[in-house]
């Protein structure tokens, strides 16, 4: 487990969930919503480990400009015309 998710657990138990996250962070539905794309394909990026999480036991949340720059590398460039 990374350092910072360990903080963040730790923080929480301490805390309380609601007061240890960020309020900009965002869930599975909202992160949907905000690509276009089904619940379902967010899991799959997330197993596939191509969506940066944060985990806090069952609860997963979201940095949208993490999110932003992972999903960048889903870009493919189209090709140039050959004349």
């Amino acid at each position: 487990m990374k350092k910072s998710a360990i903080k963040l657990k730790h923080v929480a138990q301490k805390v309380g969930r609601s007061q240890a996250l960020p309020a900009h962070w965002l869930t599975r539905e909202q992160i949907a919503r905000r690509y276009q794309v089904s619940i379902r394909s967010v899991d799959y990026w997330i197993e596939d480990r191509r969506l940066p999480h944060y985990r806090l036991g069952r609860l997963v949340r979201f940095d949208p400009a993490e999110c932003d720059v992972a999903l960048r590398a889903f870009h493919i460039p189209a090709r140039a015309c050959q004349n």
